[in-house]
């Protein structure tokens, strides 16, 4: 029986993969595609199941499985292969796992543990990763002449942007899941993507003709062939009716070093360790995890996006790396005026920034950030009605989207309790976390 608590689109999607036995999921972003993705494995009883996905979602998508998959996720080992095994009780433990669950890099290097049997159920999440045929992640999946594929009896790729770049990005997967089904490539290519011969001055009077690719052509009618190895998309605006308001959800990094958890577990029992302190150490420590995460959300909604965060080298270096990729981003934090402020919020309204890295007390009150529906919480404030007040400037009158808010946490240390703390609105979040008698609670403010 499928799971009540999923919403009818769900239920629907879910069904959908049973239909096709998998298919391409492409429902929009904050659409819940890792729930549908888990409850088919469920209510197919599958008896293993490969997941793969980017490193940063790891640890996210092991507790989904725990929390979603009910009795057939407890009756099932679970791994999570963070590192190549180099033991051979390591090796036997990822061998013998029911659901094992590793990022793109690791499905090479391990490609003879992904290929050492016949999978159950396949999962590749955000898997526009796989649209480049000559990239070496996808032939290591997908397989090609000379590399063994990964098999398995029900395959689900699952991608916010099915053909974000060109139609040509979906080909590998329908062909994955069904050879030929779209024809041949060049064929494909000329029906359903847009062509322009660039031309290049190379120097020395000399010109260079290059082929461009772009976009999709017939839409409606690639949509309809794709429905043959089960592809299912629903937006936002379909479904908007059976979503809550806001959402919230608490995001555990995978590739945040060990040393520096060590060193944030450490701190957190120095009862001399003024929160201050412990505060930066946990900003400073998941910054660059943080900065990859925000790529993904980026890469895979394509729309704009808010994150706050606390301390001011912590949002100069996000901003700074999102500009690295080719993103417009600016900051907004205190000592600012009122009216540099104004003038930030109203180029980041009127379209002409991609990102907004913003102090959570002085972004929190007095601003509209209604352009955005996603924000990324990159450090969490201590004192809960900052966080309420910061969500606030996407939640508002003028919003015409369902928000997605995002807690970015360290697994297994404080910063994940304070989280929960938010996410269950306790008043105090000191108390709750055990530190409301340390001597020195002094806050800086960005």
């Amino acid at each position: 029986m499928m799971n009540e608590k999923l919403f009818p689109y769900q239920k629907e999607g879910v069904a959908h993969l049973i239909k096709y036995n998998g298919g391409i999921l492409g429902d929009e972003m904050g659409l819940g595609k890792t729930v549908q993705a888990i409850e088919f494995c469920r209510l197919k009883n599958a008896d293993s199941v490969l997941i793969i996905c980017p490193a940063n979602l790891l640890i996210n998508w092991y507790r989904e499985v725990v929390k979603w998959g009910g009795e057939w996720a407890a009756n099932k080992k679970i791994e999570v292969a963070k590192s190549i095994p180099k033991s051979d009780k390591a090796i036997r433990r990822l061998l013998g796992a029911n659901i094992l669950i590793m990022n793109y890099a690791k499905a090479k290097s391990m490609h003879w543990i992904t290929t050492s049997k016949k999978w159950g159920v396949l999962i590749c999440d955000e898997a526009h990763y796989l649209k480049n045929l000559q990239a070496q992640r996808t032939q290591y999946i997908l397989g090609n002449r000379n590399i063994e594929k990964i098999e398995a009896e029900s395959k689900i790729f699952i991608t916010g942007t099915p053909y974000k770049n060109s139609a040509l990005d979906v080909y590998p997967l329908a062909n994955a899941l069904k050879i030929g089904v779209l024809g041949k490539y060049v064929d494909f290519r000329r029906r359903y993507v847009h062509h322009d011969l660039l031309e290049l001055h190379i120097g020395n009077g000399r010109i260079k003709y290059v082929d461009k690719y772009y976009g999709v052509k017939h839409e409606d009618e690639l949509v309809e062939r794709l429905k043959g190895v089960g592809f299912i998309r629903r937006l936002k605006s379909e479904v908007l009716t059976q979503l809550p308001e806001k959402t919230i959800q608490i995001i555990p990094l995978s590739s945040v070093k060990q040393s520096q958890i060590k060193a944030i577990i450490e701190a957190t029992d120095d009862e001399e360790m003024p929160l201050a302190t412990l505060r930066r150490l946990i900003g400073e420590a998941k910054a660059g995890a943080v900065v990859e995460h925000v790529l993904e959300v980026m890469e895979s909604d394509g729309r704009p996006v808010v994150i706050f965060a606390h301390h001011r080298n912590v949002i100069e270096r996000i901003a700074a790396e999102i500009r690295k990729k080719g993103y417009t981003s600016d900051v907004l934090y205190g000592g600012m005026s009122s009216d540099e402020k104004q003038i930030i919020v109203d180029k980041f309204q009127g379209g002409k920034i991609d990102a907004l890295v913003a102090s959570i007390t002085a972004a929190g009150v007095g601003i509209t950030l209604t352009r955005a529906r996603i924000a990324i919480f990159a450090e969490l404030d201590w004192t809960p009605a900052n966080v309420f007040q910061a969500e606030d400037r996407i939640h508002r009158i003028g919003q015409k989207d369902n928000v997605l808010i995002q807690y970015i946490v360290i697994p297994g240390t404080i910063d994940e309790k304070v989280a929960e703390a938010l996410y269950r609105k306790e008043a105090d979040i000191l108390k709750f976390i055990g530190l409301s008698d340390r001597k020195y609670l002094t806050n800086t403010v960005a």
